[in-house]
């Protein structure tokens, strides 16, 4: 219980995510390559499969999809005006 943690937000809980690491940038895939003990079952009732890239894992799930992308911020440029030679 010390080191326990969600693996995605609270806020995102209700969207579908990966169960082993929590991203939720997912690819949908094909049934068929669902895996699972009740994937028979699944795959009769036609629930959608997903799959998390950096962990490989493939599940299905029935939760709202909503792709949640991290955010990439732009390098920003630094002032040189320590380093700078004035005239003299």
């Amino acid at each position: 219980m010390r080191f326990y943690a969600w693996a995605a937000p609270i806020r995102y809980v209700g969207y579908v995510h990966c169960g082993m690491c929590g991203n939720m940038d997912l690819q949908r895939i094909s049934s068929e390559h669902g895996a699972g003990t009740m994937a028979w079952l699944f795959r009769l009732l036609r629930f959608p499969t997903y799959r998390c890239a950096p962990c490989r894992n493939r599940f299905f799930s029935l939760r709202v999809f909503h792709r949640i992308v991290p955010r990439q911020h732009p390098v920003e440029e630094r002032s040189e005006s320590h380093h700078s030679v004035t005239p003299t």
